[in-house]
């Protein structure tokens, strides 16, 4: 899973909405994510047990520090200096 994915999944569900100022802000309408998962459960897929999930975060040699990308050698450094 991508970056790229999970804006997107945020963008078609809705939750991901542009500002008049350009920025972006998360909104959550609790009902419409209820009605979400009652309608994929209606569908009978198959169910997870979440014990059996293991989830594990994406690596990257980036780290997203304010609103620049740096890497994490920019960002030693900088902490370094300071």
């Amino acid at each position: 899973m991508t970056l790229d994915d999970v804006v997107s999944a945020l963008d078609s569900l809705g939750i991901l909405m542009m500002k008049d100022d350009g920025t972006y802000e998360l909104v959550i309408n609790y009902d419409d994510i209820k009605k979400h998962v009652e309608r994929v459960r209606q569908k009978g897929y198959p169910q997870i047990k979440p014990e059996c999930l293991r989830w594990t975060p994406f690596l990257s040699k980036h780290v997203m520090v304010g609103n620049s990308l740096n890497s994490a050698e920019e960002i030693k450094t900088s902490l370094i200096d300071n």
